[in-house]
């Protein structure tokens, strides 16, 4: 298997073109360069599906991990799809801001396309990928949503502190055994919640 790979040689179709990924958002996220589709082997006498591409992060941003769908289009009208992922110097590293890296995707035979039954490719992000706008997004949604909670809290704390006031206010100047029942719970609970006596 070595000296067949060794007699491989990366040529064929190139392409000049370059393609930018961008998210939902339409905010360009990494750019896709230098595509190679093919090798071409001596020793097969043919060109072979191998793909190679170089992908650079244009986010502006530090990015975790990015799959990219790649859709390649054949003449008679069917696909085939693979999954890249730019990622950093490690899969647990992160993808830095304008870094560039080389990505390459084999194939096995049958070959799912030839130089004669390709047509065009395209480049999207998984629908899993969160962007920076993604990120940023849903940030300023959980920001708004502990807001709320933040705002419902200080509010029913507060029905509460009003609650127990009353109840100290009725009950303070009673002796324990004219307390009803109902009076007795009430003031346990707010003793339970340190309103009673009121702060």
């Amino acid at each position: 298997m070595r000296f067949l790979l060794s007699m491989c040689v990366l040529t064929g179709l190139t392409f000049g073109q370059t393609y930018e990924v961008k998210d939902r958002h339409g905010i360009p996220v990494v750019k896709v360069f230098n595509v190679k589709l093919f090798r071409h082997s001596d020793y097969l006498k043919e060109d072979f599906p191998a793909f190679e591409a170089a992908v650079t992060n244009v986010s502006g941003q530090d990015l975790h991990p990015v799959p990219l769908n790649v859709t390649i289009h054949l003449k008679n009208g069917t696909t085939t799809d693979f999954l890249l992922t730019a990622e950093g110097v490690c899969s647990e590293c992160d993808f830095r801001k304008d870094a560039t890296f080389n990505a390459t995707h084999a194939f096995l035979k049958p070959w799912p396309y030839t130089p004669e039954t390709f047509e065009s490719i395209e480049f999207s992000l998984s629908n899993s990928f969160l962007s920076p706008e993604d990120r940023r997004l849903l940030a300023e949604y959980q920001a708004k949503k502990d807001a709320e909670l933040a705002k419902e809290k200080a509010e029913e704390r507060q029905k509460v502190r009003g609650a127990c006031a009353l109840i100290y206010k009725n009950t303070a100047n009673k002796k324990v055994g004219d307390l009803t029942v109902k009076e007795q719970q009430q003031v346990r609970e707010c003793q339970a919640l340190d309103l009673y006596p009121p702060r």
